[in-house]
């Protein structure tokens, strides 16, 4: 069974290319960990501001794995005080 999660991301007004470049450097690693089939990162091309992720893992097990390295932790928290999540979406295929 196939995971896909999607999140939309909104950075604070003139942080877009900080956070821009901490989620290509997350996609760049995430894409090597075991179990991740797909995962990219989308502009607004409307709103520079506004990311959307879309990733895709073999299993949730595989997904909860991501979740828990220390890269990701440090990805999080890089950003923590420079964006914010408007939505979340993690969805079986």
């Amino acid at each position: 069974m196939t995971i896909n999660t999607i999140i939309a991301v909104i950075a604070d007004p003139g942080e877009a290319e900080i956070v821009a470049s901490a989620l290509q450097i997350g996609a760049l690693e995430g894409r090597c960990e075991p179990g991740c089939l797909h995962y990219e990162i989308f502009r607004n091309t409307r709103d520079d501001h506004h990311f959307l992720i879309k990733k895709s893992h073999d299993s949730k097990s595989a997904l909860d794995a991501h979740i828990a390295t220390k890269k990701y932790h440090d990805l999080v928290a890089s950003v923590a005080d420079i964006c914010h999540i408007q939505d979340y979406l993690e969805v079986e295929i």
